[in-house]
């Protein structure tokens, strides 16, 4: 099984998730500032998509420290939340500016958008990876090591612009949002403190025996899960997807 205070990453992120898809849904309420200009706005979109990762990396602490208590899991998930709150109402001030007619308000909210999307696909795939890790290896999205070990590297990179002239080079939607996907990691995780584990195939091996056998948390694998720990502008976090 996964490490009790890995497994507690599910429900304890699910609310950022659930926060982020119903932002994204379709006719969701945007406060209409279109008085604002966009490059206070802009910078406002910067600070929240920099707190979100900084909350995001904090995960860290679940991984590599030991002594973390299932209320810290939950503390650190509510960070996120809280600042997945903070990047939607950011998020909704710079699409309020999409009725614009001007290309730089539109270009904002396409870019606002695109980093939402960014972050709950990531948040999707990170609950996903510990509420049901089996499914994980049964659909092919984690890669085989070696043994029981497989590797999963998500990679999540928002690139916003730094002022408006590259913000005039956004291109927009390089991604549609995978309504369907985060549908189905909100149902799965629902109930994922009550882990039933699915069998898994593995490949034939020949035997190891000078290596120590590893614990089911080696589905995951050290590595692939501190891949999730990112920045918004890493330039070693691997292909964005895009």
């Amino acid at each position: 099984m996964l490490p009790h205070r890995v497994a507690l990453l599910a429900p304890a992120l699910r609310p950022a998730l659930l926060a982020a898809h119903k932002a994204l849904q379709p006719g969701a309420a945007h406060t209409a500032l279109t008085s604002l200009e966009v490059l206070p706005l802009l910078h406002a979109l910067r600070h929240a998509d920099d707190a979100t990762a900084d909350a995001l990396r904090k995960l860290e602490h679940v991984v590599d420290n030991q002594s973390t208590t299932d209320s810290g899991v939950f503390a650190i998930g509510a960070a996120v939340t809280r600042q997945i709150d903070e990047l939607i109402v950011a998020c909704n001030a710079c699409q309020s500016l999409g009725i614009s007619k001007e290309p730089l308000s539109r270009h904002l909210a396409e870019a606002a958008r695109d980093v939402l999307v960014t972050y709950a696909h990531y948040l999707a795939d990170l609950v996903f990876a510990t509420a049901d890790p089996a499914a994980l290896i049964r659909e092919g999205e984690a890669v085989h090591v070696e043994g029981t070990r497989f590797d999963i590297n998500l990679a999540c990179k928002t690139n916003l612009p730094d002022s408006l002239d590259t913000l005039a080079g956004w291109v927009p939607g390089r991604f549609s949002y995978d309504d369907a996907r985060a549908r189905r990691v909100l149902k799965v995780s629902e109930n994922p403190l009550v882990y039933r584990p699915s069998v898994v195939a593995l490949p034939p091996e020949p035997p190891q025996p000078e290596v120590k056998p590893m614990s089911f948390w080696s589905i995951l694998g050290w590595a692939g899960l501190l891949s999730l720990i990112f920045g918004h502008d890493c330039g070693d976090c691997g292909d964005s997807g895009d």
